[in-house]
């Protein structure tokens, strides 16, 4: 657990991310306060509430 906050703390934009359905995805925006991740995927941009969709395991950093 410790290991993902630490992760978590250098994630930014241009990060890849991976998302069992939807692939590999890059980061394209991130706000911390609002809580909320956009990650670009092929199939378009899809956002994610932060940093709750890799603590479910939804998202994993790569």
């Amino acid at each position: 657990m410790q290991d993902l906050e630490a992760k978590l703390e250098t994630i930014g934009i241009d990060s890849i991310v991976i998302h069992k359905n939807f692939g590999k995805g890059t980061v394209i925006k991130i706000n911390k306060n609002e809580k909320f991740i956009h990650i670009k995927f092929t199939l378009g941009e899809k956002k994610f509430i932060f940093p709750d969709a890799f603590l479910m395991g939804f998202l994993i950093i790569r």
